[in-house]
């Protein structure tokens, strides 16, 4: 397992543990494919040797061979026959479900995790939260459930970003040189160093990979568990799943989708472009695809049938009023929904650029940074299935509040530090990548805390409710108040950095700050954001009430105090 890895390296590593006298956790499945009657090879171990051996006469490059020489081999050689063959004779292996899981926590003191299930034809899995007998080791790792528990496949296996496609994809180990290279199916390439390195190093000279005995929290396997929910995902698709339903689209909108991809308004051509790139070139879709396909580009008829509520519901009011000045709502889909947020935001905050056409920058003012993160993901990350809620947008002259159904897939704290996640709705998600209108890595958060500092206005507040199921923003537009050094010198015989002097200020509000609003306000890590506050209480100028951070009563009068001066 060195230099540039070949089929026929891995083929004789699985060769060899197929044959290998030891137990391990995949030793049933690999033996079914592999080992034969009184040491006869198995139907996989025949079939692969077979198309190895005739991979090697035809050589590498098979897009030179003409149709009448590849029928000439199929004829001759049955290599679907051989695949087919390998294929049904490793089925028990491949049933094992592929997993990821993005982050795990403890609720009530028990492990939840929220996990991708790479099973099926799509490449955008739904994110599901799943309670574990106990953690697994690592987060963002790939792995397979197992008839005992969970095997890591760190670090052969890694889930990675596709630029081109904008999404992730599992990239398999290609090459081990001074760096390890990984490859997809497509043929996109990523390398790592360090860390994966050292590890793949001890893996070859026979460091254990142990099984990890986790289950799900009722003692189910993970494999038991794909097994049942396979079994009802095939009676689904056979009873619900269905072509693209082209006729329930907005032609116009997909118009426009294909001239933000450099397309002819042809919408033949649209409709092709659109299948390849945004599902795969596959033409039938699950269930859930089919609804998000139709709530990102469907007719309005279309749209309200699958929401049951409105999609978007904008607001103005003026200081001091009660009731908006300006009010806009819609049920049309998504990308004309957006592009209706985006009118009526510029019309009642200066950002310069206000149509959808100019979303695609990804710097600019305080406003727009705002404007571009809030609003798509908003659309992204709302839960179109919860029908109590409609998404809303309140303007007002002092602050700006983004209200959706849909809590936060990533944890209080992950969200502060800038956490990842796949996206509820992966399929709109990927659409509005591919346009340019959103990062696919980081989060939109900690752009918009990042602006606001640039600006020196007062941090966002953010608040993710899993009871009532819905995510909060608010933008406040007040300035940061500065308060000078010499201020705290003079008052409280200390010297203080401008970063305490900030966490001060917020904390001498009313209802205090919480530690997550200062880790993403001053972009550090929840650990650093904690051993500042713990040096503030030390020093006896905060104190912790109720999980938030509070200033001394003194402190809070000369804070007003410093803000008159």
């Amino acid at each position: 397992m060195q230099g540039n890895l070949s089929f026929g390296h891995f083929l004789s590593a699985v060769q060899g543990i197929a044959a290998a006298g030891c137990t391990h956790p995949l030793r049933i499945e690999l033996e079914t494919g592999f080992k034969g009657k009184e040491g006869s090879p198995g139907p996989a171990d025949a079939a692969l040797v077979a198309l190895l051996s005739l991979r090697n006469q035809l050589g590498h490059d098979l897009n030179n061979i003409s149709e009448a020489r590849a029928a000439a081999i199929f004829n001759d050689s049955q290599p679907d026959a051989a695949l087919r063959s390998a294929l049904e004779s490793l089925d028990p292996l491949l049933r094992l479900p592929l997993f990821l899981v993005e982050e795990q926590r403890l609720v009530s003191k028990r492990p939840v995790a929220r996990r991708l299930l790479l099973m099926g034809e799509s490449a955008d899995p739904l994110p599901e939260e799943v309670g574990l007998s106990e953690g697994l080791e690592h987060d963002r790792a790939l792995y397979v459930g197992t008839r005992q528990g969970t095997l890591c496949l760190r670090p052969l296996l890694q889930w990675c970003l596709v630029q081109e496609k904008a999404n992730y994809g599992i990239y398999f180990l290609h090459a081990v040189n001074q760096k390890l290279s990984f490859i997809t199916v497509n043929s996109d390439h990523e390398e790592r160093n360090g860390e994966l390195l050292g590890e793949l190093q001890q893996r070859l000279n026979g460091a254990p990979l142990p099984g990890e005995g986790v289950t799900l929290r009722d003692g189910v396997s993970l494999a038991m568990e794909w097994s049942k929910r396979r079994q009802g995902i095939e009676q689904e698709l056979q009873l619900r799943s269905g072509l693209i339903p082209w006729d329930d689209l907005e032609a116009a909108t997909l118009r426009w989708y294909g001239v933000q991809l450099g397309l002819p308004s042809d919408d033949l051509a649209i409709r092709d472009t659109v299948t390849e790139r945004l599902l795969d070139g596959r033409d039938r879709l699950q269930p859930d695809e089919v609804r998000q396909l139709v709530l990102l580009f469907g007719r309005e008829a279309e749209v309200r049938k699958r929401m049951g509520r409105g999609m978007i519901d904008c607001r103005a009011i003026a200081a001091g009023q009660p009731r908006p000045h300006d009010r806009v709502e819609k049920t049309t889909n998504v990308i004309e929904s957006l592009k209706l947020a985006i009118e009526f935001f510029g019309r009642h905050v200066a950002v310069g650029e206000t149509t959808i056409d100019g979303l695609r920058a990804t710097s600019g003012s305080a406003d727009y940074i705002a404007m571009r993160e809030a609003l798509v993901n908003l659309f992204i990350h709302q839960d179109y299935s919860d029908q109590r809620t409609v998404a809303q947008i309140e303007i007002r002259p002092e602050r700006a509040t983004f209200f959706n159904a849909g809590k936060s897939l990533v944890s209080t704290a992950a969200l502060a530090e800038g956490g990842k996640s796949q996206s509820r709705n992966p399929l709109i998600s990927r659409a509005l990548r591919l346009i340019g209108f959103a990062e696919l890595a980081g989060s939109g958060l900690r752009a918009i805390y990042h602006a606001w500092a640039g600006a020196k206005r007062r941090p966002p507040v953010y608040e993710s409710s899993s009871a009532a199921n819905n995510f909060t923003l608010v933008l406040d537009w007040r300035p940061m108040p500065e308060i000078a050094d010499a201020f705290w010198k003079q008052r409280l015989g200390v010297s203080i950095s401008p970063q305490d002097s900030a966490v001060l200020i917020l904390a001498a509000d009313p209802d205090g700050i919480s530690i997550e609003r200062i880790t993403a306000a001053q972009s550090l890590l929840i650990d650093e954001a904690k051993s500042l506050v713990q040096r503030l209480v030390r020093e006896g100028l905060v104190e912790e009430r109720k999980g938030l951070i509070v200033a001394k009563e003194h402190l809070r009068a000369l804070v007003e105090e410093a803000k008159r001066q």
